[in-house]
């Protein structure tokens, strides 16, 4: 250990502990009753069961899903593939979803990463910066003639969330401390919508139509294009009234953070 320093101590310990090199071993006193290298195997335990229980609470109902043994199985699996990239622990199960989504044998169970995916759009949208959120006054005092280049600012805690299972029922009836529904598949295309009001994250399923005018909000699009492709999915004579009604929704539950006239950055 002479004479490095102490960020060189601590490099050469994280490398240990998070990288499994061994080149540390050096740098450990030889406990009296055990080994250099048992000494760090059992801060290499430690750090790994920090991480599983991050993701434990993260992920609680998917725990309760699964079960301790099959979450554990999950979890070390992404600790394994995944290791920590941020010394801020509440990123650490970004990629979590993703993971289970796509590595065998979780990823023949899309439930898995369909209710993942739904608890970390709800951690993160009440995480989201705050935001002004507009009201059904100011949708008033919008003039006609500039509806239709009107642009929507959503709020920042705004998410949509791809599914392709009943993700959405199985997570509340977890919270309810119900049994949760058997998996079953949804339709394509279904999503769920996310977002944050009175410091709450909140979600409800969108059907494909109003889906495609969020994605397209959030893209830029204005309210007439928005009209326009409605129209181009059913009842085009109705198109326009259905987006209004659409609209009226989202600043009701507070989505909408600002209008933006044509021109507005």
């Amino acid at each position: 250990m002479t004479g490095l320093s102490l960020a060189q101590l601590q490099a050469g310990m994280q490398a240990a502990i998070k990288d499994g090199e061994d080149a540390a071993l050096d740098l450990i006193a030889a406990p009296p009753h055990n080994s250099r290298a048992d000494r760090l195997a059992t801060y290499r335990d430690a750090y790994r069961l920090r991480l599983a229980g991050i993701l434990r609470d993260d992920f609680d109902a998917l725990h309760a899903f699964l079960g301790d043994e099959q979450f554990d199985l999950v979890a070390r699996a992404y600790i394994d593939a995944c290791p920590s990239a941020t010394r801020n622990a509440r990123w650490y199960g970004e990629r979590f979803a993703a993971f289970a989504s796509q590595t065998p044998p979780w990823s023949a169970h899309p439930v898995i990463g369909d209710l993942a995916a739904l608890q970390w759009a709800l951690s993160s949208a009440f995480d989201a910066p705050d935001a002004p959120t507009a009201s059904l006054d100011d949708m008033a005092r919008i003039p006609p003639e500039k509806a239709l280049s009107l642009r929507l600012q959503l709020h920042p805690s705004v998410a949509i969330v791809p599914i392709s299972t009943n993700a959405a029922a199985i997570l509340g009836a977890l919270r309810r401390n119900e049994a949760p529904p058997a998996p079953q598949p949804e339709a394509a295309g279904a999503a769920i919508l996310v977002w944050r009001l009175d410091m709450q994250a909140r979600y409800r399923s969108l059907d494909e139509e109003e889906a495609m005018l969020l994605r397209e909000t959030i893209d830029g699009a204005r309210f007439g294009l928005l009209c326009e492709m409605a129209a181009m999915m059913s009842d085009p004579e109705n198109a326009a009234m259905r987006v209004a009604g659409h609209l009226r929704g989202w600043v009701d539950s507070g989505l909408v953070s600002r209008f933006l006239p044509a021109g507005s950055a």
